[in-house]
């Protein structure tokens, strides 16, 4: 993972977030029910990949997908600033998609 993908993540999850906020997207059911079990999970270097594992194809085309994605090699670097400050991005995004689970 190199910090310019870590950098992508960051900027990814805020823009996804922003139009979250301004309503220029509106997350699936689908969508909204990955983002709670996100929310759930501990948020380890395994946890991006296991919450993708098993979703249906239609989620898989989804926005919240395409932020989630990259979330898989940024997570093998928690520890580092620039993966922390990425996944503190995607977990507030979370948030505000699923804000009944935080």
């Amino acid at each position: 993972m190199t910090d310019a993908l870590a950098a992508s993540l960051t900027h990814s999850a805020q823009a996804l977030h922003s139009d979250l906020l301004a309503g220029t997207w509106t997350p699936s059911p689908q969508e909204r029910l990955l983002a709670e079990c996100v929310a759930y999970t501990d948020w380890t270097e395994h946890s991006p990949r296991t919450a993708l594992r098993d979703i249906p194809d239609h989620v898989r085309s989804g926005h919240l997908v395409a932020v989630l994605h990259p979330a898989i090699q940024v997570a093998e670097n928690i520890g580092t600033p620039a993966s922390d400050t990425a996944l503190q991005k995607l977990r507030a995004l979370i948030g505000a998609v699923a804000p009944d689970i935080w």
